[in-house]
């Protein structure tokens, strides 16, 4: 985490944006964003450098949550048609309200192995 780098760094605070603005990026471009202040420029090139750095992050997340989006997506129709087929082949196959109850119970308790 970038505030343990922080502290083994010998520094109290980051003269960036913030420290919670830092922790979203990967760890190498947050101490190239560190290194770069300077007390002659009041921090513009650092700055300068942050904005670029942040918006490239931005793009990179984007994509991922579109990734993300379409994935659930897939799984989701899957799930539907998987449901129907059984429910007209199998019905007794499929999972019960009492089984969806207690994983979601073992999730949110936290013993469930997906819970992790």
């Amino acid at each position: 985490m970038l505030s343990d780098w922080l502290l083994a760094a010998g520094l109290r605070s980051v003269p960036t944006p913030s420290s919670v603005t830092l922790d979203a990026l990967p760890p190498e471009a947050a101490r190239e964003i560190l290194d770069l202040y300077s007390v002659e420029d009041g921090g513009a090139v650092q700055n300068a450098k942050s904005l670029r750095k942040f918006r490239e992050r931005i793009v990179a997340l984007e994509a991922q949550r579109v990734d993300i989006d379409h994935a659930l997506e897939t799984l989701h129709d899957a799930c539907k048609q998987l449901e129907t087929m059984l429910a007209k082949t199998r019905p007794d196959l499929l999972p019960k309200a009492e089984d969806y109850d207690q994983v979601l119970r073992a999730r949110l308790d936290g013993v469930h192995e997906f819970a992790k």
